[in-house]
């Protein structure tokens, strides 16, 4: 989160996280004393290691990853604070786990986000209107980069709720100006329920958190 500077994305993540509506008000102020939080605990924790009181190779089998993802996120600011003040032992310790945690390394890409959230899922009608027939679409749009070759049809399902939840054909396609996938459909139900697997993954290699579901109704033109 601490890369997002989207205020929308930061306030759906937080909202995600289980923070309440009436705190969304101080959301700059969470944001930074979530942080400094967060740097002060891997200050600690790395002094601990140097003292010899947690075991430094069983610590960073199991934590590297997310020392790597929040020096990564975070350095910047410490950088910029050594300057500022001219203290280079500022999250000294935090710095030497970073150094111990790069040899565990194991992809090339290291994965610095922590939330895929739900897409936004909304539909237009009608793409197409004709005497005999009608083709409706449904738009999944997506706040962040989506990697598109992780999309497939078996991916995203959509059932015909009126009609005992048969499933329904559609083709897809990919909106790069909007960031979206866009469903067609021959036929127009009166109601839907799309299925969206947590296997999409975002430009990071992030799978979606949960799947996703979420029920359509059509309005006749």
């Amino acid at each position: 989160m601490y890369q997002e500077e989207d205020q929308s994305r930061k306030i759906k993540i937080l909202k995600q996280m289980g923070l309440k509506d009436e705190d969304m008000k101080r959301i700059d102020a969470i944001h930074t004393e979530s942080k400094d939080i967060v740097k002060a605990d891997f200050e600690q924790l790395g002094s601990l290691i140097e003292n010899k009181a947690i075991p430094k190779k069983d610590f960073l089998r199991m934590y590297w990853h997310d020392v790597l993802k929040c020096w990564t996120v975070l350095n910047q600011a410490i950088t910029k604070f050594r300057d500022q003040t001219k203290d280079n032992n500022h999250m000294i310790n935090f710095e030497k786990l970073y150094n111990y945690s790069t040899p565990f390394k194991k992809t090339k890409q290291l994965q610095v986000k922590d939330l895929f959230i739900h897409p936004e899922v909304n539909y237009a009608t009608p793409l197409l209107a004709t005497p005999d027939s009608q083709k409706y679409k449904i738009r999944i749009g997506f706040d962040i980069q989506i990697e598109e070759s992780s999309i497939s049809d078996s991916l995203i399902k959509i059932f015909d709720i009126s009609d005992h939840e048969v499933e329904i054909p559609y083709e897809w396609s990919w909106d790069h100006v909007s960031n979206a996938v866009i469903l067609e459909l021959e036929t127009r139900p009166l109601c839907v329920k799309l299925c969206i697997s947590d296997q999409i993954q975002d430009k990071y290699g992030m799978s979606m958190e949960s799947c996703y579901s979420k029920t359509i109704s059509f309005v006749s033109s």
